[in-house]
């Protein structure tokens, strides 16, 4: 999948609009238990001749030139800047962040670039080669929204993480538009991340409109981690795509009794509910969505930019006033105004929305500048891991 935006891509696929999930879920499944155990096994056992791969695997030559570059005499803080510096800077192998499709630690070696998941794969293999406590750490970031065709992309954050003996935690980030704002992560393990490898890649693959590979794929990413309510959201649009009715509405509903608010399946369950003439029970689920959307600042930002792009200003800066009133402290929606004020020659306005914007933004925990292709946070005791 090629996206038109530089954004991580850990990404949930609907053919309408999504937004940002995350929370504890009170949906109901419709399901009996014996229902559901006998779909979750037909969903499991899907057929899958995929080639194992271990997506932190390093040939002998790289681990050759990694001992070379990172001599085992340096102490743990200087190993950890080698590391960074072999791989990221112009002097070394100089590996750019490139939103592209997802690859192992291998792959993006040899590319010299990758996504989000595809450099934080080779940082984790590579600092772990040389003796660095390193790990997975997924983060919850403002929602960005991206569109291929007909499908609605959702993009997520991953970054890597360790501590260091006697030091506080350290975290390498390859975002390269990052503003912490609410800022929330959670440890994930290889296999959390291994899933998420998977996930991305039958998220590309039903883009490109390549569903029996899709499936595959997703079906080892819910093999790895049960518990991911975008892998279930996902392969319900595939199963849905590939006729699989049945098991496509199963599979909506396990992302949903994962999380409640999950807008891709939320969307593509109602979809799907009136594609079958189910109406009511269509009608049940957008109002759950309407509800949300109402109550979601990012919604009205996100139409408030398909305003604005089409010259309509008034209209952006009313769903931006409600995007406020919503959540005051978020920077880009003071940002967002500004330009819609120096679209309309409101100059004092613009100046006013810039002021708040940077009042905003130095509320939150000061962003470190991008150095050799990502951010380096160190001793971040702020925030709570």
């Amino acid at each position: 999948m090629r996206l038109t935006a530089d954004h991580p891509v850990i990404a949930a696929l609907l053919t309408t609009l999504l937004l940002l999930g995350g929370c504890a879920s009170s949906f109901t499944s419709p399901f009996s238990e014996e229902q559901s155990q006998l779909y979750l096994q037909e969903v499991l056992s899907f057929s899958n001749t995929l080639p194992a791969v271990d997506m932190l695997a390093l040939t002998d030559e790289m681990k050759a030139a990694l001992s070379e570059a990172v001599p085992q005499n340096l102490t743990p803080a200087q190993r950890l800047t080698a590391v960074r510096e072999f791989l990221f800077s112009e002097d070394g192998l100089n590996i750019q962040y490139h939103a592209d499709l997802t690859k192992t630690a291998a792959e993006t070696w040899q590319s010299r670039a990758g996504n989000c998941l595809s450099m934080t794969n080779l940082f984790v293999a590579a600092a772990r080669n040389v003796g660095l406590p390193a790990s997975y750490q997924t983060v919850q970031v403002e929602p960005i929204w991206n569109q291929e065709g007909a499908t609605m992309i959702r993009y997520e954050h991953i970054v890597a993480t360790g501590r260091l003996p006697g030091a506080n935690r350290y975290v390498v980030d390859f975002l390269p538009e990052f503003v912490l704002g609410d800022y929330e992560s959670e440890p994930a393990s290889d296999n959390v991340a291994f899933a998420l490898y998977y996930s991305n890649l039958g998220a590309e693959d039903l883009v490109d409109g390549n569903t029996e590979r899709a499936l595959q794929y997703l079906t080892e990413s819910l093999r790895l981690n049960p518990q991911s309510t975008d892998a279930w959201s996902n392969i319900g649009a595939a199963f849905r795509r590939s006729g699989e009715i049945r098991l496509a509405e199963f599979s909506y509903h396990q992302a949903l009794m994962l999380d409640g608010r999950n807008f891709s399946a939320l969307n593509n369950l109602a979809a799907l509910y009136l594609h079958q003439g189910r109406r009511e029970d269509a009608r049940k689920v957008e109002a759950q969505v309407a509800r949300y959307r109402r109550r979601n600042p990012y919604y009205h930002y996100f139409l408030a930019n398909g305003f604005y792009e089409r010259g309509r200003y008034d209209e952006a800066l009313m769903l931006l006033e409600a995007s406020v009133r919503l959540k005051k402290d978020e920077p880009e929606f003071y940002l967002a105004m500004a330009r819609t004020y120096a679209r309309q020659g409101d100059e004092a306005s613009e100046q006013k929305m810039l002021a708040k914007a940077d009042f905003y933004r130095h509320q939150t925990l000061p962003v470190p500048q991008r150095e050799n292709n990502h951010r380096f946070w160190n001793d971040i005791v702020e925030l709570q891991y």
